[in-house]
């Protein structure tokens, strides 16, 4: 019973922890979350490629602006409404 409710417990730890702390990542001196702003993006610096994200029905409904470097790869995808709601941070040998 004792073992039960410390598996429980180190579950419910480990999943609030993903939610306390969304993903992010370093572009330039600037650190992007979910949350920000398309004009912090913007200030952070130019991406090297963006990519229209659409629907089932091809109604464009965000961008995708990647950052891509030797061994890195960041994705930021920006909704319509201008707000970052996506945030992956690839690094190659991961």
């Amino acid at each position: 019973m004792r073992k039960i409710v410390c598996i429980i417990v180190i579950t419910l730890i480990a999943a609030t922890t993903a939610y306390a702390f969304p993903p992010t990542a370093h572009i330039g001196t600037r650190l992007i979350t979910t949350g920000d702003t398309r004009q912090k993006v913007e200030d952070a610096g130019a991406p090297d490629r963006v990519d229209d994200v659409s629907n089932d029905f091809g109604v464009k409904i965000a961008e995708d602006w990647v950052y891509e470097s030797s061994n890195h790869t960041i994705t930021v995808r920006i909704n319509n409404a201008g707000f970052v709601v996506f945030v992956r941070d690839d690094m190659a040998g991961r």
